[in-house]
């Protein structure tokens, strides 16, 4: 599959799984929401229904004292012991209070209905939790997806070992290549060295860190600094490419110089003198 393809399935993927946490996250906050307003709507309830039961309890008292007072006066009515307007007052009384016993209980009935109608809301809630566990299942899973999607756009992806400029691509876009082909040649331009060749009867006097000012053509006037950061172990002929004022016969020992390129005047293949300060003293002077 091609990385353009790849890149549109993450994106894709990558926006599914943002949709999806924001789903979680407002499925949270519902249940929280709804959970609150449903212990609020409980205790409301609750308070209600325990305030309507007092009422009821009192109307019910008042209600026993008119209805004693109510058949003792009818008595005495009847035996013309009170007057008209005494019967009629308490009369009035206990059918009032009786009336306020019947409004009471129809208003315990309808707290215990907002009770009931309160605690069914619970319901509501745990819907909701059920809602929430299989958002947050939906995201994990959509999560895995952007995950794989993501591990196979990587494998369409090169990455250098190190930081460096690239300074060549033996192959093309599209072509089939084996594990361990090059792809690019690359070069750290900070850490650039020179290889020297020291003859065989001069290398004794070689050591590593040795300071080293390197000569390049294109900036003559200007030595690079350096250190010998590596001797060879084995000795070999000069190399042909090597102009020496000895005779090629002879062996030598390859030395590398790493030399400071900080203003990245150095390029790959510019060919340089250097100077080894083997002791103190030895001039800088560019053979």
């Amino acid at each position: 599959m091609q990385s353009d393809q790849l890149d549109a399935r993450y994106l894709n993927a990558k926006e599914n799984v943002s949709l999806l946490r924001a789903q979680v996250e407002q499925a949270a906050l519902d249940i929280t929401f709804t959970g609150k307003s449903t212990t609020a709507s409980i205790n409301a309830a609750e308070a209600a229904v325990k305030a309507a039961r007092a009422q009821l309890e009192k109307t019910r008292a008042v209600l026993e004292k008119t209805r004693r007072d109510f058949e003792r006066y009818s008595s005495l009515f009847q035996e013309q012991l009170v007057s008209v307007s005494d019967f009629d007052r308490v009369r009035m009384n206990h059918e009032t209070s009786l009336a306020d016993v019947n409004a009471a209980e129809k208003e315990l009935k309808r707290a215990e209905a907002n009770l009931e109608a309160a605690l069914a809301a619970k319901d509501i809630v745990n819907i909701k939790r059920r809602q929430l566990q299989g958002a947050e299942a939906n995201y994990r899973a959509s999560v895995a997806r952007m995950q794989e999607v993501y591990a196979d756009l990587q494998e369409t992806k090169i990455y250098a070992p190190a930081d460096g400029t690239i300074l060549s691509r033996p192959v093309e876009v599209g072509e089939i290549v084996n594990p361990g082909t090059p792809l690019y040649v690359m070069v750290d331009m900070d850490k650039l060295y020179l290889k020297v060749y020291i003859p065989e009867p001069d290398i004794g006097e070689i050591r590593l860190g040795n300071e080293v000012r390197v000569f390049v053509d294109a900036f003559p006037d200007k030595p690079f600094k350096g250190n010998i950061t590596k001797i060879y172990g084995q000795a070999e002929f000069t190399p042909k490419a090597v102009e020496t004022r000895e005779e090629r016969v002879k062996l030598v020992f390859g030395v590398e110089v790493s030399v400071e390129n900080s203003e990245g005047l150095l390029k790959p293949g510019m060919p340089g003198d250097a100077v080894i300060r083997w002791k103190e003293g030895t001039p800088w002077i560019r053979p």
